[in-house]
């Protein structure tokens, strides 16, 4: 018998599960990279404009792995490159402003609460702008302004990923 599931490390409440799996079934550990036909890799990160999701992702698990005793976690905090859903991202293009203030805080519901609760807890400024104190605070900003809530050491290229990307 055979079978196909996949499992995320840093859910807490599957330890008990893991481990049982562990000792009764093989594992493969896929590598957590977008490949060449992904199609979720291309959509836009809603309210940074022009980021793809394989940008966005890169980027921060690239912190996240140059950071792991600064924020003393594992590298299971990386994103995953299905962490959203295609609809939570933006298909084509689209500057910043254009897109609605719904769609922003929906991502960042779901991804910079990730970030900011889970794997910056103990230090945000790892990834994020020293100036925000709070959630709320946070998500304000990202809404008004997008990446500027990151810290200097996070930048997104905004005309090399138009310019890569143009027609899509």
């Amino acid at each position: 018998m055979d079978i196909f599931a996949t499992m995320n490390t840093s859910d807490q409440n599957v330890y008990t599960l893991d481990t049982a799996f562990t000792r009764r079934w093989e594992k493969e550990r896929i590598a957590n990279k977008f490949d060449a036909n992904s199609e979720i890799a291309k959509y836009y990160v809603p309210g940074i404009t022009g980021c793809t999701w394989e940008e966005f992702v890169n980027k921060i698990n690239h912190k996240i792995q140059t950071s792991l005793d600064d924020l003393q976690v594992n590298e299971d905090k990386q994103l995953g490159c299905f962490f959203v859903r295609k609809r939570d991202l933006i298909e084509k293009y689209t500057e910043a402003k254009a897109v609605s203030e719904e769609s922003k805080r929906a991502f960042a519901y779901k991804v910079l609460q990730y970030l900011w609760d889970d794997v910056t807890k103990l230090e945000h400024s790892v990834i994020f702008n020293h100036n925000y104190k709070t959630f709320d605070e946070l998500v304000d900003a990202y809404i008004a302004g997008g990446a500027v809530i990151f810290n200097d050491t996070i930048s997104f290229d905004i005309e090399t990923s138009k310019e890569n990307n143009n027609g899509q």
